[in-house]
Order: structure tokens, then sequence, then C-alpha cells
């Protein structure tokens, strides 16, 4: 099981070609979660102008998309 950091959660968003080397076969091998302070880090991202989408926007992409095999990115619960 992974969380996964608010600069990977945007480059996955982004373009998974800005992972470091590697990152994309760890990936693939472990379980995803998002937690609340990545989506709130996501938002505040969105406030200020370095990104262009909502956090849930980002969220809702990387969840129907990031799918490696029965892994599926989800977000802990508090």
């Amino acid at each position: 099981m992974i969380y996964l950091d608010t600069h990977v959660a945007a480059w996955l968003y982004a373009d998974a070609k800005l992972l470091p080397a590697g990152v994309g076969q760890i990936i693939e091998k472990n379980d995803l979660l998002i937690s609340p302070v990545v989506l709130l880090e996501l938002e505040y991202l969105y406030e200020i102008g370095r990104l262009t989408e909502r956090a849930a926007i980002v969220f809702s992409y990387l969840s129907a998309r990031i799918e490696y095999g029965a892994h599926n990115l989800t977000h802990m619960a508090l």
C-alpha cells in the first residue's frame, strides 16, 4: 500500500512521463491511496493557480484511470 504524495498525484494527472524513473513500477505493484491532506494541497494549488483543475477533478480522473490489476486508488478515511 502506497500513499501518493501531492507531487506524484499532480504528475500522474498531468502526464505520467513526468514521474522519476522506476516510480511507475512501484505504483503498479501496490495499492494506491491519497490522504485527505493531499486533496487539500491539490485544492490549494488550484486556488493559487498552480493547477488548472480542482482537487475533486484530479482525484476522479486518477481513480478512474489508475487501476493496475486489482489495485484501486482510494482516499484514506480520517
